[in-house]
């Protein structure tokens, strides 16, 4: 058993920010009912130990990795879709959703204090410009051979960059940001 990883992508626009729901990026063919010319609009949504460890210092097992958004919460305007993806909605977990009006969940904070998912985790963010900006050529060392090293690159591996790559087709760097816990 171990943690995985909930992602939503939102781009900004003239309104603000919105879930993408644009399937650029590259599926995993080894799910079933998956090939591989199928796509997601799903970004970073596999189980890797290394990228968790990048996107928030979660489930670290590798040495010189520092996290990029450890902490952080889910942004005050974030869309409603794309929390409700993240937290599984809001305010029936008990299904006393007759109890409850919209009204009675306006922040982000207050949704994510009553989501459906209460199991769920490590609520961050990043932008798509943070994760361009990281050095993948920094060297890490893996816990399970400490006398090791290795580039950040390697061990986050081809489908990591493939999903970088993907997140260009969304719009520029600064208006594209990803949304994520762990479950």
């Amino acid at each position: 058993m171990g943690d995985y990883i909930r992602t939503v992508v939102e781009t900004r626009g003239q309104n603000g920010w919105r879930e993408s729901t644009t399937a650029v990026f590259t599926n995993d063919p080894t799910w079933p009912g998956h090939d591989s010319t199928e796509l997601t609009q799903y970004a970073f949504f596999w189980q890797s130990y290394t990228m968790f460890s990048l996107f928030a210092g979660v489930r670290t097992r590798d040495h010189g990795i520092d996290p990029i958004a450890p902490n952080r919460g889910l942004p005050d305007d974030a869309s409603d879709d794309a929390l409700h993806h993240i937290l599984g909605g809001w305010g029936d977990r008990a299904g006393f959703s007759w109890l409850h009006s919209e009204e009675d969940f306006k922040t982000v904070g207050q949704k994510v204090a009553n989501r459906n998912d209460a199991d769920s985790f490590g609520f961050s963010w990043i932008g798509a410009a943070e994760l361009l900006a990281v050095d993948y050529d920094a060297l890490i060392t893996p816990m399970d051979d400490p006398t090791e090293t290795m580039p950040l690159r390697d061990a986050l591996g081809r489908r990591f960059f493939e999903h970088l790559e993907q997140l260009a087709k969304l719009g520029s760097p600064a208006d594209v940001r990803i949304l994520f816990c762990f479950s």
